[in-house]
């Protein structure tokens, strides 16, 4: 295997190892949204259920308010009862008390419908709540291990980086060139070794002529497939 083809492998493994670390940089970000997300989502819960609460409170008054408006008329047909003369008036007033006191008990038993769901709801907040609070320390722990991610990820980086133009020294520059275009490229290995007569990037069969010219490695041999380079490992 010539110098260059050697340096060529040395300098892709540190190209692999600096691309590794900017996908991980790149991917903290992302890690912070699904956090949120999360910790929001949490957040909506209760406040659904804040809501909730307070409209069946509001359900409540208003029945109240529905409640007392048909004592007053069963108070009022009750109190035109007593003076009635004759009875056709007292029954027809009869028929009105049993429909205002059938009206009061269906109110009477919507009311006592919402206020256990009240309570459900009650302790259903009290449940997001403790929970929410529970999320928010875990939240707090793992944003502080993000950050500290970030910066182990950022001097790892920056300690790859540094040395990377010694190891281009001594390497033919056409190959240099070749190699940077394909691993921009594809983002990861540019050098491939040959599997079995098949590219190990892409897998296609490679014709025999390539695969003895990869096994010489004094010139870059190039998959017809994916234009990466080719080594005969071994």
């Amino acid at each position: 295997m010539s110098e260059s083809f050697e340096k060529l492998l040395i300098l892709q493994d540190r190209d692999r190892r600096i691309a590794q670390f900017i996908r991980e940089r790149a991917d903290i970000p992302k890690r912070r949204e699904l956090i949120d997300e999360r910790l929001n989502s949490h957040r909506e819960a209760l406040n659904h259920a804040k809501e909730t609460r307070q409209t069946h409170g509001l359900r409540i008054k208003e029945l109240e308010g529905d409640i007392e408006t048909f004592k007053v008329r069963l108070r009022k047909y009750k109190e035109q009862q007593l003076g009635v003369k004759n009875n056709d008036e007292y029954r027809a007033l009869s028929r009105e008390i049993l429909s205002t006191e059938r009206s009061i008990r269906k109110l009477e038993d919507q009311e006592l419908e919402v206020m256990e769901s009240v309570e459900e709801l009650n302790s259903r907040v009290k449940e997001l709540d403790d929970e929410l609070k529970k999320e928010e320390a875990s939240v707090q722990d793992e944003l502080v291990l993000l950050d500290e991610r970030l910066h182990h990820i950022e001097c790892e980086l920056e300690e790859v980086k540094q040395g990377r133009g010694e190891l281009t020294e001594g390497i033919e520059p056409s190959w240099l060139s070749r190699y940077e275009r394909i691993f921009n490229h594809v983002g990861d290995f540019a050098i491939v070794g040959v599997e079995n007569g098949s590219c190990g990037g892409c897998h296609m069969c490679l014709p025999p002529q390539l695969v003895h010219d990869a096994r010489k490695n004094d010139s870059l041999t190039i998959c017809s497939y994916c234009g990466r380079i080719l080594n005969h490992f071994g």
